[in-house]
């Protein structure tokens, strides 16, 4: 089966994509991975990853953000992924232009 984006990649130099959502599905129990955060680091509001993380980093430094993203990184590989259907055909037609 060939898809829209399978053509459309030849015309670019450089295709960066998402990860999660885009080229995969994460099985990830966010709330699950948002309340090991907030256990693992009192005081920071995980309600929104991205604000927490960033409440991580001013309260604990680059040490703290390293724990946490290994804390994401357990939950984010325990349960799983699946390739979302156009994503193989796709990554298959991207070609390496430049290597150094």
């Amino acid at each position: 089966m060939s898809y829209p984006l399978d053509h459309a990649i030849d015309r670019y130099e450089c295709v960066i994509f998402d990860f999660d959502g885009t080229l995969v599905d994460l099985h990830t129990d966010w709330e699950a991975l948002k309340a090991a955060l907030s256990r693992q680091f009192i005081g920071a509001d995980f309600q929104k990853l991205t604000q927490g993380l960033g409440q991580v980093e001013v309260a604990y430094g680059a040490h703290g953000l390293r724990q946490a993203y290994e804390t994401i990184h357990h939950f984010e590989t325990r349960e799983g992924w699946s390739l979302k259907p156009w994503a193989k055909s796709a990554l298959t037609n991207c070609k390496v232009r430049h290597q150094r």
